[in-house]
């Protein structure tokens, strides 16, 4: 079996696992849409920046001089953090401790870095700390670095936790008014790449007996567009995307879907909703909200058959282990690159840990 995957299998292309999984024990295989089946482009995010500044300035008063600010996809990765009283972002290690810490435009003296986070453990409930763990996310982090360093070069005095909430206010209103997402929809190719086996990955846990869903926060329009362009016409046996999935549910308002007690409505072809009570689960069709006990209730499924992937290790990961018992795989779309690079410098490692 390792020389098969070996042969077969790029490197940055395979399943790492941290503890065993039967396959063969699990009935359902559920997937999340955004940054799981549908993989974003650079341009996303450039257009999430382009659009949440000019909210900044036509929407929340700031200086159009903000809209000179150039993106930089390069800078952030998933994993920082915010401090909002002192507008630094940081990265910690592993304990807890932070290392490398970011100020405006530049890395923050390490004098002052001493005197503010030595000896200082970063607690997750610290109200006064942001974590940044999504991909949507990204744009936010370079955006407020960026911020900080223009308005503190203006010579005002910065409120650096009222800037980087009004930041998340602006990008919130991008995805709540649709303002975003209708972009995204008048040209989905633009900003989502489509997989070519993807729909020859689903079918064959299809003919292994597997029974998808799909579990998504997007909004059903939204979802049935982005769908459309990933699964339409890509294998012979599933005309439309939603043939793939014994059920699709939009709306989710994970990780609230896991523990309260919102309805499961019917969308129609208009994309309005049904209040009729949904008895049965049919393919074809797409839900809107609903919780977990409705569909423990209409499948009959345990949580010990279900594997959910996702990419947030918040809302898919950690609440859906927490609060159903589903096993978890996750997307991290940044790791192929990484270990696309372990493999270029492999030579070069051989090396530095001979010498070590």
């Amino acid at each position: 079996m390792t020389e098969f995957i070996e042969e077969h299998i790029p490197y940055p292309r395979r399943v790492f696992c941290n503890r065993d999984l039967r396959m063969d024990s699990l009935s359902y295989i559920g997937f999340d849409m955004d940054y799981t089946l549908a993989l974003y482009k650079r341009s996303m995010e450039f257009l999430q920046a382009e659009l949440v500044l000019k909210g900044l300035v036509n929407d929340l008063g700031y200086d159009r001089s903000l809209l000179s600010i150039q993106y930089d996809p390069d800078f952030a990765i998933r994993g920082l953090s915010v401090d909002l009283e002192h507008g630094n972002v940081f990265k910690m290690n592993s304990h807890r401790f932070v290392g490398q810490v970011w100020h405006g435009s530049g890395l923050l003296d390490k004098s002052i870095r001493r005197d503010v986070y030595t000896n200082r453990k970063i607690a997750p409930s610290d109200p006064g700390i942001v974590m940044v763990d999504t991909q949507f996310s990204l744009p936010e982090i370079s955006l407020y670095c960026q911020l900080v360093a223009l308005l503190e070069q203006s010579n005002s005095k910065v409120d650096y936790k009222k800037l980087w909430e009004d930041l998340r206010t602006a990008m919130d209103r991008l995805h709540r008014d649709d303002t975003l997402k209708a972009i995204v929809r008048s040209d989905v190719p633009k900003y989502i790449y489509k997989d070519p086996e993807l729909g020859e990955t689903l079918h064959r846990f299809r003919s292994a007996g597997k029974k998808l869903f799909l579990l998504t926060n997007s909004e059903p329009i939204y979802t049935e567009a982005v769908m459309t362009h990933l699964l339409d016409g890509i294998h012979p046996g599933y005309p439309r995307w939603n043939d793939f999935f014994d059920f699709a549910i939009a709306s989710g308002q994970k990780p609230r879907f896991f523990n309260q007690n919102e309805p499961l409505l019917t969308v129609d072809e208009n994309g309005d909703l049904s209040d009729e009570p949904v008895t049965q689960l049919k393919r074809g069709v797409i839900y809107s909200g609903g919780n977990l006990d409705i569909i423990k209730s209409l499948t009959g499924m345990r949580g010990d058959e279900v594997l959910y992937v996702g990419d947030h290790i918040y809302g898919d990961i950690m609440r859906s282990k927490r609060d159903t018992m589903w096993r978890t795989a996750m997307v991290v779309q940044e790791m192929e690159g990484e270990l696309e690079q372990i493999q270029a410098k492999g030579p070069e490692a051989d090396v530095l840990e001979a010498l070590e």
